[in-house]
């Protein structure tokens, strides 16, 4: 039976049998760093096989219980005893050996749980790890400055609320590694007078909670609570377990939930797990088929009526001191609650050599103005804009007031052209002439005087052309032809004249020409009343002159949920006469820094 065999790191070929091995033992964690150590004797040949980062084929009987390389050698050499002891470590640490240099983040809605693990696995300088499968499809946001990729590997399961276990298959090159929902069913059984050797019982109470505030993502005002979906309206949870051991309040803080709910959930859940002291057993044990096939992040049953104990739990390491010299015998380390669980309040960041980042935000204060005249008719608007990476708004303060309406010319260039127009009279009518002089009968020359002189002449009738002679009484009594006038006189008299409906048509050119600008700022009416609208929405009342610190907050678009919505929103201003207004609008928000690049 084989128990160690050495692989040459450089070439991934085997190099030898450890047949002399001795000593040998490891020791399982649960999503840890697997360790394991062994001796060889000082004038053994095959220590020259096993060089720092030489790899080790590590088996317990005849499962193999996993690869590691070795890191540390030392010698031991008296009077009874000359061994070179080699200390190891599972393979799964050459992602150490490789770092994510500067900043990296990666993750948020759309990125899930395996995009991640392949995102620090492609940052391998030497691809010897590949995903294999992964059981779970979170989109939490991470973010690394100059890590090593164990710790970033490791980092990403961290924020799960479910159990889960790392898993490693190294076979065959490149190894897999897995990260997969940890059992839940018990797989074997330790109980007392059966296959219990011993059981140590360790109570812990530095982690008890009863009352647990949760906070999310943010800082100062802006951080996420839980307080809008408590059933309570409280900003905290407390545990069915608080009668029995009092209130003792602890703040769980993980930036990475954005929604109360969510955090809300995962909350109980943390509490759940806090509300009693943290137990754990340390339990020796004789070896049955069951146990020999029990893996780290198992559950197991352990029984002992004297303690009072029987309890379904996970096992947390699992050592083995001498796999050559007592090969049955094994301690298992069990808790009633995950170690995860258990140092997430004390400590998050540094538990299992996991060093996380994340990205947060900062709280933004910007102003926005505008100018602009306006008429009751014509509101001065102004559109402004709430980018997607507004985690919260805070207040959106309007300022306004009313000035002059304000003009800069009187005058403006034109050309020149023609006009063509028409006038029609009022539709004509009779007109009498002015009264005629008396003249006697001749001929009308004028004298040097300026008098008038007739001669003789006649009026008559044209040939052919006869004219009705009418008595007094207005009756027709016959006819004459012509008939000279002979010499006669004009007596006073007057003539009237009818001049008909009628139009005069006429045409006015206008030459080409310009007209010189007149400059200067001219002044107009102020508006007495303001009114306000956001997003079409009316704001109660009629501001006189002037709108002072009216937050619009309560005013603006929202979606279904009840938040402002991102994107474009518009303001619209409008006058009770002919003015011109001044606006500032002051935006505090919390934005994150997603989004965009370093330029």
């Amino acid at each position: 039976m084989q128990y160690l065999t050495v692989i040459d790191h450089t070439t991934n070929k085997e190099i030898g049998f450890l047949g002399k091995a001795r000593d040998i033992g490891y020791r399982l964690e649960h999503n840890a760093v697997w360790s394991a150590s062994f001796a060889l004797p000082l004038n053994d040949p095959k220590n020259s096989r096993c060089r720092v980062f030489n790899y080790i084929r590590l088996y317990d009987g005849d499962r193999e219980i996993g690869l590691f390389r070795i890191i540390q050698q030392h010698i031991t050499k008296n009077a009874s005893t000359k061994l070179v002891v080699y200390e190891c470590e599972h393979v799964i640490a050459t992602l150490m050996d490789d770092v994510l240099f500067g900043w990296h983040e990666i993750g948020n809605l759309g990125h899930y749980t395996d995009e991640i693990i392949r995102y620090v696995l492609d940052h391998q300088t030497t691809p010897r790890w590949q995903l294999g499968e992964c059981d779970f499809r979170h989109q939490f946001q991470y973010g690394w400055e100059n890590e090593n990729l164990l710790k970033a590997l490791f980092s990403i399961a961290t924020p799960f609320l479910e159990d889960y276990r790392w898993e490693y298959n190294t076979a065959t090159m490149p190894w897999t590694v897995s990260l997969k929902a940890a059992p839940t069913k018990a797989k074997a059984e330790i109980r007392y007078r059966k296959n219990m050797l011993g059981i140590e019982q360790h109570i812990d109470p530095s982690n008890l909670c009863t009352r647990l505030y949760p906070l999310g993502f943010g800082e100062g005002v802006n951080q996420l609570t839980i307080k809008s979906v408590e059933p309570n309206g409280r900003e905290y949870i407390d545990a069915d377990t608080i009668n029995e051991h009092g209130i003792i309040t602890k703040i769980w803080i993980d930036q990475r939930y954005q929604h109360a709910q969510s955090l809300y959930d995962a909350g109980r859940e943390m509490l759940e797990s806090l509300k009693n002291p943290a137990v754990s057993y340390s339990v020796s044990s004789r070896h049955n088929k069951e146990l020999l096939e029990t893996e780290v992040g198992d559950m197991i049953r352990v029984a002992d009526d004297d303690l009072g104990v029987d309890i379904i739990t996970r096992v947390l390491a699992i050592d083995k001191g001498d796999v050559t010299g007592a090969p049955q015998d094994a301690t298992f380390t069990i808790a009633n609650k995950g170690a995860s669980v258990a140092s997430t309040i004390a400590d998050l960041s540094d538990r299992q050599r996991i060093g996380e980042a994340y990205s947060q935000g900062a709280t933004s204060l910007f102003t926005t103005h505008f100018y602009d005249n306006c008429a009751p008719n014509y509101p001065a608007t102004m559109r402004f804009y709430i980018p997607p990476e507004a985690v919260h708004i805070n207040q959106i303060l309007l300022n306004a007031q009313a000035v002059a309406f304000r003009g800069y010319s009187k005058a403006t260039k034109g050309g020149g052209g023609t006009t063509t127009g028409s006038s029609t009279s009022s539709g004509g009518g009779t007109t009498a002439t002015t009264e005629a002089t008396d003249l006697p009968s001749s001929n009308i020359v004028a004298d040097d005087q300026g008098g008038q002189n007739a001669k003789n002449h006649n009026h008559g009738i044209a040939a052919g052309v006869r004219l009705a002679v009418v008595d007094s009484s207005n009756q027709i009594t016959g006819s004459v032809g012509w008939t000279p006038s002979g010499a006669h006189g004009h007596g006073r008299h007057s003539h009237d004249v009818t001049i008909g409906k009628h139009s005069h048509s006429f045409s006015v050119d206008i030459p080409e020409h310009t007209h010189d600008i007149e400059y200067g700022i001219y002044t107009g009416t102020t508006a007495d009343t303001l009114t306000l609208k956001v997003d079409g929405r009316t704001v109660p009342g009629a501001f006189a002159r002037s709108i002072n610190n009216i937050d619009i907050i309560d005013y603006l678009d929202t979606d279904n949920g009840g938040n402002i919505n991102r994107g474009w929103h518009e303001i619209a201003i409008t006058p009770d006469k002919l003015s011109r207004v001044e606006a500032d609008l002051v935006i505090q928000l919390f934005a994150n820094s997603r989004g965009g690049g370093q330029y």
